[in-house]
This record gives structure tokens, C-alpha cells and sequence, in this order.
């Protein structure tokens, strides 16, 4: 299990998700990456099966800003 980090564009906060894979088979779609702070749907991508999303941890979620 590959976990990647995203920014809600909404909410602002940092999350993980993954891809579930091995279920049963069906055509490619877009599926979405749901923000689990907000429930904002933060990012779209193709794939054939779908995504779980998890909060970090208070020390993982600062957003670093370049400036």
C-alpha cells in the first residue's frame, strides 16, 4: 500500500490516501479523492478501483510555505 500526500483545496489541510485495489474487475472511471476533514471532494483520477483517505497526524499536517 502506497499512501500519497494531498491539500484539500478547500479545508486547506494535509491528508494521506490510497488506491484499493483487487476488487472486482470494471472499466477504468473517475473516481474521487474525498477530503476526510471536510468531506470536499479534493482531487479526480482514473482508476479501477478506489481511494481511501486518512487524517495525519497533528505533526505530519503543517502545510510549509515557500516565501
Amino acid at each position: 500500500m502506497k499512501l500519497e500526500k494531498i491539500v484539500c483545496p478547500h479545508c486547506q489541510q494535509r491528508f494521506t490516501y490510497y488506491e484499493v485495489t483487487n476488487i472486482v474487475e470494471h472499466t477504468r472511471q473517475l473516481q474521487p479523492i474525498e477530503c476526510p476533514y471536510c468531506r470536499f471532494i479534493a482531487s479526480k483520477k482514473i482508476y479501477n478501483g478506489y481511494f481511501v483517505s486518512q487524517k495525519l497526524e497533528d505533526s505530519d499536517k503543517k502545510i510549509k510555505l515557500k516565501g
